[in-house]
């Protein structure tokens, strides 16, 4: 990240450190770095997938809902049944 700051994958690093707050149980923590990848890149709707579950573990259902629904908007064919 600090070779190169400005770099058009930067915001991927964000998603990256979130999924390591993640796999650590730090929701909250997990939540903030995807939710500033998302700021640095908005057309990264896949971000939303993680997002949604960090929301959801931190208990933090609404978020978790509102996340839901802006993934199923980017990715209208994604459903629950594989």
């Amino acid at each position: 990240m600090r070779l190169s700051p400005l770099g058009p994958m930067h915001f991927n690093a964000f998603v990256g450190i979130g999924g390591a707050h993640f796999g650590k149980g730090e929701y909250d923590d997990a939540a903030r770095w995807i939710e500033q990848a998302l700021r640095e890149k908005p057309s990264a709707t896949w971000a939303y997938r993680p997002l949604t579950t960090a929301y959801a573990n931190a208990g933090r259902l609404e978020q978790a809902k509102q996340a839901a629904a802006k993934l199923l908007e980017a990715f209208s064919g994604l459903t629950d049944r594989g």
